[in-house]
């Protein structure tokens, strides 16, 4: 069991590694790959493969997939769980793709805490699936997820106060987060409500649903959307250096260091190249106007990700003040 960054940094990590391959085996890996998302309506179903997909699969799995779930750790693993946050559906298909099923789940301390987890035999990378037995979820028309059931608390101890603003007037636990059930009663969760940002022109957009869409790009470790009050949206990008680097090679572009690199013409067009591409089914407001690459990865040591690897947005905004204001120059 772990959190969403934990796969997507191993996620990560076998693809730069790839990346820096030698011909052959790069091209073994992508073939394996095109047979992984082949598997998913089979893993994702527990549907029996047969026929010449079977001969296929079971060739990819002797050649490539066997091969990484023993260099993981994983090779006796019958499933994983991730949890604390919403896992992309591109690291989760490239584990389930592979054979191993990660499950995701939803819960919070108040619900003890599963409320949603999706089925073994009915997996959909993206959601946290349907509600747990008893259980009643539902989307309130600002689209928190409101929960009820048995396994939600009573209240907080001594605290009538919080505990009359933690429940609506009919009894839902307000969870705080963004949300929506599509029509198998799979939910789906995209943000959290205390991180919503408000752009100046009054548009309510959630930067955590991008940010889960941007970090899917090789190119791009981690990354914090700004626009709260602003008349556009910005990014600050942590490149993902082992990609970037073997990239650049690649590319005959000489570097002294992350500094010089990150300056590089052809670098900075690489990403606006990035960022385009993976936010085309995004609406107008939510393109990122600007970006500015960082040298230095964050981390729960240095104060800007929590425990569960999530941005701490306030850090962000007081430790990058200057960068971020320079990507708002006075009209």
């Amino acid at each position: 069991m772990s959190v969403p960054r934990i796969y997507e940094k191993v996620h990560s990590g076998i693809t730069s590694k790839v990346a820096t391959a030698p011909p052959v085996k790069k091209a073994l890996f992508n073939w394996a790959m095109g047979i992984a998302r082949e598997n998913l309506p089979y893993v994702c179903t527990d549907k029996p493969r047969s026929g010449f997909f079977a001969f296929k699969f079971n060739l990819a799995n002797k050649i490539i997939f066997s091969k990484l779930r023993a260099a993981l750790g994983l090779d006796r693993l019958v499933a994983a769980i991730s949890g604390g946050g919403p896992l992309s559906v591109s690291d989760a298909e490239f584990f389930l793709g592979m054979g191993i099923k990660v499950v995701e789940g939803f819960g919070l301390t108040e619900t003890t805490p599963i409320t949603n987890a999706n089925k073994p035999k009915l997996i959909k990378p993206g959601t946290v699936g349907p509600a747990v037995k008893d259980t009643i979820v539902k989307i309130s028309e600002d689209g928190e997820v409101l929960i009820k059931g048995p396994q939600v608390m009573k209240g907080y101890y001594k605290n009538e106060a919080a505990t009359k603003e933690a429940f609506t007037e009919d009894g839902f636990f307000r969870t705080g987060d963004i949300g929506e059930i599509d029509k198998d009663g799979y939910l789906k969760i995209t943000g959290r409500i205390k991180d919503l940002i408000v752009t100046s022109g009054g548009k309510n957009i959630s930067p955590q649903n991008i940010e889960n869409t941007l970090v899917t790009s090789k190119f791009i470790e981690q990354v914090a959307i700004i626009g709260d009050n602003r008349k556009y949206l910005s990014a600050l990008i942590v490149p993902s250096y082992a990609t970037l680097e073997a990239w650049a090679k690649e590319n005959n572009i000489a570097f002294t260091g992350r500094k010089d690199l990150i300056s590089k013409p052809e670098v900075q067009k690489l990403y606006e190249k990035e960022l385009e591409d993976h936010m085309k089914d995004y609406a107008r407001v939510e393109q990122i106007r600007k970006f500015t690459l960082l040298e230095t990865e964050w981390s729960q040591d240095t104060g800007e990700m929590t425990p569960t690897m999530k941005v701490k947005r306030k850090v962000i905004n007081q430790k990058y003040g200057p960068i971020i204001e320079a990507m708002y120059p006075p009209e």
